[in-house]
């Protein structure tokens, strides 16, 4: 098994937690470690997310 990092940034939304963590499971992937923070005045959310997978096979196709 291999660890990658994924890091996300943008403008806030309602559910950008839990369709990162949908996607990571459809491509067989483990969350290890996530921490995620909301900068209010700007509204802009930023995630980093710790991926435990055999291989990046299927998530750098689907992104």
């Amino acid at each position: 098994m291999s660890v990658y990092r994924l890091l996300i940034s943008g403008t806030d939304a309602c559910g950008l937690v839990a369709v990162n963590g949908q996607f990571i499971f459809k491509y067989q992937g483990n969350i290890k470690e996530a921490h995620h923070r909301l900068d209010e005045q700007n509204q802009h959310f930023f995630m980093r997310i710790e991926i435990e997978s055999s291989s990046l096979y299927g998530l750098s196709d689907a992104a």
